[in-house]
């Protein structure tokens, strides 16, 4: 999710560039083109990792919210301005308003690593308090092995060992 909202962010400032020279160049398009790629194939590897069985409602959510803002909408944005920025025509959008629409995109982008990372953090908060609830299990069955333990000893000095030291010290005496 953190790769392809980058490679949003770095080929949104190919457009930035672009929208002020009014042409992009053929070094421009060959950088585009290569964070297109890896945009639409992470893209694809989300998709598939948000489609298995119990993926977080979260992610899904914010899955759901990047499919509509960032390449939904956006998209249709950015390949006019692609287009537009091809043939040598002025774009369409000015630059404050490219950056205002393509910072909400690429906000809906930056939600997907955000609520997988939330998940992942609550999941860890609950395997947390759930080894510290056994800890304290597997503590108080050691105190209560301890206190038996020891009363088991004492009892065992009372009923052997005392007996035990009487016959000895009776043996002594005759």
């Amino acid at each position: 999710g953190w790769v392809v909202r980058d490679k949003a962010g770095l080929e949104r400032n190919f457009y930035s560039d672009a929208i002020n020279a009014r042409s992009l160049s053929v070094t421009t398009q060959v950088g585009m083109a290569g964070y297109r790629g890896t945009i639409n194939a992470g893209w694809g590897m989300l998709r598939e990792l948000a489609a298995r069985p119990g993926a977080p409602a979260a992610v899904a959510a914010a899955m759901h919210g990047a499919a509509e803002d960032f390449f939904g909408a956006f998209e249709q944005q950015r390949s006019t301005l692609h287009t537009a920025l091809l043939s040598g025509q002025p774009a369409a959008i000015s630059l404050t308003d490219w950056l205002r629409v393509s910072t909400a995109a690429l906000d809906s982008l930056i939600q997907i690593p955000n609520a997988a990372v939330a998940e992942a953090q609550t999941y860890a908060e609950h395997r947390a308090a759930d080894a510290a609830s056994r800890l304290w299990l597997q503590i108080g069955l050691l105190a209560i092995g301890v206190v038996v333990g020891g009363g088991r000893f004492l009892l065992a000095q009372s009923r052997i060992t005392t007996p035990i030291r009487s016959i000895s010290a009776t043996m002594r005496r005759l």
